[in-house]
């Protein structure tokens, strides 16, 4: 975690800049506003898609078989799951037993009926997305995505941190940014690992398993952490350093095989904060979940990653740019997250009103050291 004043003193430089003439002149052409057609394209999809989503998971309801079996001369009705016969008995043929069979059979049409008619309203709405170029995020990432979250880790232990992030912050100000601001050819993946997981036994071997369904030449590398595909698309998972530092933490999601997350300090904060769920549409199309930091969050972690010494300068400029656009797009496009960083975590309660802090950073000296809670001025 970054000393606090150092903290303070990249938020200093951030406002000094974001009020300079030098910040006036880069007034441009980088983020473009959706047309009405696009948003109502992509709101008709998203709606859909969730509705979809909601649909399957109510269809592992009906997981299985239910039929009638003989034993010792009585029928039971006998609930099966999986291909290995496994099941339970769910009583003695009766009037009750016969309604239960009723229902799980018509509801598990109904159910299916559903499911079909909603595929072909994602199939329709995925042409006019692509028609409409609503179709950024690339289709490796968007299929991850739907893995991670049909296997209940998206959000409840992972999230996406790095540039990728930027393609939710995008659609949720309704907007699309100049595409070199997005090209990377990596999907940094962070996980809590305090948080337990809900892989089903038969799941539980990790992301590397879920890497493989999306392109079976995933490897992982000699780092451990990282995966790749034979186009060189990488994959990190990387994980908050424990505090205190020799701290037992679980590193793999998965068995042996798996990959092994790699401790980062500076993450500790960031997997702390509130976190943000947005529809994307990836490449094909068709509607992925993305769930991301508070976007104050990012705009502190790049700024701060911008600062580092030892990071590459390309990198570091790429961090400043990436996050003076989205303290933009705050002000200007997300009115319910601009102006307070109040509750982006317990290390930024003193922040109460962003552009009041910036103005009492006007032309003032900072301590050497100034406690995260210090409220004077604010």
């Amino acid at each position: 975690m970054a000393p606090d004043y150092f903290l303070l003193l990249v938020l200093k430089a951030f406002f000094l800049y974001y009020d300079s003439p030098l910040k006036k002149k880069e007034k441009t052409n980088i983020m473009n506003e959706l047309s009405l057609e696009q948003r109502r394209v992509f709101i008709n999809l998203a709606q859909v898609y969730e509705t979809y989503q909601e649909t399957y998971r109510h269809s592992l309801h009906y997981q299985g078989s239910m039929r009638w079996k003989k034993s010792n001369g009585k029928e039971y009705l006998f609930h099966g799951r999986g291909d290995k016969g496994y099941g339970r008995s769910l009583g003695v043929r009766s009037a009750e037993t016969e309604i239960i069979y009723e229902q799980f059979h018509a509801g598990k049409q109904r159910n299916k009926e559903r499911l079909e008619s909603l595929k072909a309203e994602l199939l329709l709405g995925a042409k006019y997305a692509k028609l409409l170029k609503l179709n950024r995020v690339p289709k490796q990432v968007a299929e991850i995505l739907r893995l991670l979250e049909k296997h209940r880790l998206l959000g409840n232990n992972v999230i996406v941190v790095g540039t990728n992030a930027l393609y939710a912050y995008e659609m949720l100000a309704g907007i699309h940014l100049q595409s070199d601001m997005l090209a990377t050819n990596d999907l940094d993946i962070l996980w809590d690992a305090r948080t337990k997981l809900k892989l089903m036994a038969d799941e539980n071997s990790g992301i590397l398993h879920i890497l493989k369904q999306v392109d079976y030449s995933y490897e992982r590398l000699e780092s451990l952490y990282r995966a790749s595909n034979n186009q060189g698309f990488l994959i990190d998972l990387i994980k908050p350093e424990p505090k205190p530092p020799w701290k037992f933490e679980a590193d793999t999601i998965g068995d042996e095989n798996d990959l092994v997350a790699s401790p980062i300090a500076s993450q500790r904060w960031i997997v702390s904060s509130p976190k943000v769920t947005q529809i994307i549409i990836g490449e094909d199309g068709f509607p992925a979940p993305m769930v991301v930091p508070d976007p104050r969050a990012f705009v502190i972690h790049k700024m701060w990653l911008s600062h580092q010494t030892n990071r590459e300068k390309i990198k570091s400029r790429r961090d400043e740019k990436q996050a003076l656009i989205l303290a933009e797009i705050i002000q200007n496009g997300l009115p319910h997250f601009s102006g307070s960083y109040t509750g982006v975590n317990k290390n930024l309660t003193g922040f109460q009103n962003l552009s009041g802090l910036g103005q009492w950073w006007q032309g003032k000296d900072l301590p050497t050291r100034l406690p995260l809670h210090h409220r004077r001025g604010l």
